[in-house]
């Protein structure tokens, strides 16, 4: 049970630090469950993967299982191709202990990034340690990934708030559940809540990935600081980083927009986009 959730959501940092990769989101996962089968709380079995897979016209899907051996834990991971069922790539992770198997896993990951094409230039520039990107406590990165899955697959997104901030009452300095919670709470209308987490995550802003980094400022710009100039140098950097994100793109359309007046940059990046994530209604 200690490894509920967590492989996943690490699994999903480690990769999300990679321009090379365009990961689905939990959203857009959430919404093919819904298609799928009833409840999206029910454990994805590998069949309901690859169709997930199948179904948002992703290539492959990252699978893994943890086993005990012996004294040691193992995790193994393969990445598989949603249409033949093909491996394309698989590393296994050991350690000696439960505390030290998100060590491990963040080291066979970086393998596998290279094994899936991406170059050793981009992994040793975006290579930052699940750690370090989140919180040295496991039973507070347990809380958070909990609090996340809560959030994006569960029936009631509110009910993750407490998960959220019982794992910042263990680490004060866990930046990535700061910045979380105060998407959350902004998305519930708590504003003056999520203004004080998305500055907190702002102060704190080195703890996290490179692209972490990038959303978190993005969004004190915006929700915090009020610096228009700022905000677009933000995104338009995070753009050009990350050219799979939509999420800048759409974050520069609602400036120019709203504050710019520049209607043609504003179809530009609404455009833009869209052709990468054509089902999200905001751009």
């Amino acid at each position: 049970p200690v490894f509920d959730r967590i492989l996943r959501r690490s699994a999903i940092i480690q990769l999300s630090q990679s321009p090379t990769f365009k990961i689905v989101s939990d959203d857009a996962i959430a919404s093919t469950l819904r298609l799928m089968r009833p409840s999206a709380e029910v454990e994805l079995s590998a069949v309901h993967e690859r169709e997930a897979c199948i179904r948002e016209g992703a290539e492959a899907v990252l699978q893994g299982e943890v086993d005990r051996v012996a004294r040691r834990y193992v995790v193994s991971m393969q990445a598989v191709a949603c249409q033949s069922g093909e491996h394309l790539a698989s590393v296994a992770a050991q350690a000696d202990e439960a505390g030290a198997i998100l060590d491990a896993m963040s080291s066979e990951m970086n393998k596998l990034r290279a094994k899936l094409g991406e170059s050793m230039r981009s992994i040793e520039r975006y290579d930052r340690p699940v750690r370090a990107a989140t919180t040295e406590s496991l039973e507070a990165y347990q809380l958070f990934s909990a609090a996340a899955d809560r959030w994006r697959f569960g029936p009631d997104a509110s009910a993750a708030i407490p998960l959220f901030e019982r794992a910042l009452q263990i680490d004060p300095q866990f930046a990535l559940a700061y910045s979380y919670l105060g998407s959350l709470l902004g998305n519930l209308g708590e504003l003056d809540r999520a203004v004080a987490a998305h500055r907190k995550a702002f102060e704190l802003r080195d703890r996290v990935s490179e692209r972490e980094k990038l959303t978190i400022t993005a969004t004190y710009h915006s929700f915090v600081s009020g610096n228009i100039e700022a905000e677009i140098a933000t995104n338009e950097q995070w753009r050009a980083q990350y050219p799979h994100d939509w999420i800048a793109p759409m974050n520069l359309a609602g400036i120019y927009s709203d504050f710019v007046g520049d209607y043609a940059r504003t179809l530009q990046f609404a455009e833009e986009s869209l052709r990468l994530e054509p089902r999200q209604a905001y751009a």
